[in-house]
Formats: C-alpha cells, structure tokens, sequence
C-alpha cells in the first residue's frame, strides 16, 4: 500500500507567491494537519489566478494560512465597463476671445 507524503514547507513556500515573514509561516505551516496542508497546496494556483485577474494584492502567507483561505472561493475578475458610443449631451466650451 503506497502512503502519499505530507507536503512540506518548504513545497508551499516555493509555490507561494509572496515571500515575506518566512518563520510565521513556517510556524502556520507546522500547526496544519496534513489534509489542510494538502488542500492549501491545491488551492495555491487558484489563488494566484484571482489576485492576477482581479489585481487584489497577495496576502502574507502566514495570514493565509491561519485564516484558512484556502477554503475561500476565489472572484472572477470584474467586468470591463462598455463603452457608450451615444453622442454626448456636453457641448465643448468656446475657444472665442473677448
């Protein structure tokens, strides 16, 4: 029977897309049973692909980790707003010298 390996910390911290605070993580990380470690891997790419589209910045991974975001469900990117090419009401302003 094939056991698959606990993920490390080191595994999480190369996929994470911020480097600060190494030693909170570290000590987040310790505190995670191995299925939450498991699963805030997996969740590592869909994290970064919202941040990416919706441009909200990257949280420090220790707050990541203790606040279980990789439980949360990540935004689409907003809509682009349409363009309105209704002819405008504003008439421009006179250039006329008195």
């Amino acid at each position: 029977m094939k056991t698959s390996k606990a993920p490390e910390f080191k595994d999480f911290w190369e996929a994470y897309p911020l480097h600060k605070a190494k030693q909170e993580a570290e000590r987040a990380w310790g505190r995670l049973s191995v299925s939450d470690r498991k699963a805030a891997l997996a969740a590592l790419p869909s994290y970064r692909e919202s941040c990416q589209r919706t441009g909200v910045a990257y949280k420090y991974p220790q707050g990541w980790l203790n606040g279980r975001r990789w439980e949360d469900e990540y935004e689409d990117a907003p809509a682009p707003k349409e363009e309105s090419h209704e002819p405008s009401d504003i008439q421009p302003l006179s250039m006329e010298i008195w």
